[in-house]
């Protein structure tokens, strides 16, 4: 999507379409912001796109598709975000932010940050790298092999080796 097309798309949320490229530019850059920190990615910000990126910095996707990047020009093409995400997360978003800070009633930016924040989560659950990776079980005290080890015993059913104690059966004390 055009940063061209995305202006415009924040100038019909917000409802009176008179916001140039300079006015949105920090908003654009947070909300990519806070996808990067979302996601643990480093995706160049808008304002980056905006004065223009060279050959090296494209993306294979953006050579193959013969894009160029002018500088400091709208009509430069952001293309490391979906458009779809574009559209309803990064322009609901700058919208609420603008209409936020021009001290618009809630009512006026309320369903342009819930939309937002819906397609926020969204993008984290489709691009999220949430691996659960092995864990350890829980023991009382410390690990299974460690336990066994500092017990002096090979025997599991043996509770009554040095060292062990069970927080759930207290020793007789008489």
């Amino acid at each position: 999507m055009k940063i061209e097309d995305m202006i415009a798309r924040v100038n019909t949320l917000v409802g009176h379409g008179r916001y140039r490229y300079a006015e949105l530019e920090g908003y654009f850059d947070e909300c990519v912001d806070d996808i990067n920190e979302a996601l643990y990615i480093s995706l160049p910000l808008v304002s980056t796109i905006y004065r223009g990126i060279s050959t090296e910095e494209m993306t294979q996707a953006e050579i193959d598709s013969a894009l160029t990047f002018s500088e400091n020009s709208t009509a430069n093409e952001y293309t490391r975000i979906p458009d779809a995400y574009l559209r309803n997360y990064v322009c609901y978003e700058v919208a609420y932010r603008k209409l936020r800070d021009e001290d618009e009633d809630q009512e006026v930016y309320g369903t342009k940050y819930a939309h937002a924040n819906r397609w926020f989560r969204k993008l984290v659950a489709e691009y999220g790298d949430y691996t659960l990776g092995d864990s350890e079980s829980i023991s009382v005290n410390g690990d299974y092999d460690e336990l066994i080890a500092s017990r002096g015993t090979t025997d599991p059913s043996d509770d009554t080796a040095l060292g062990y104690y069970n927080p759930l059966f207290p020793e007789d004390e008489s």
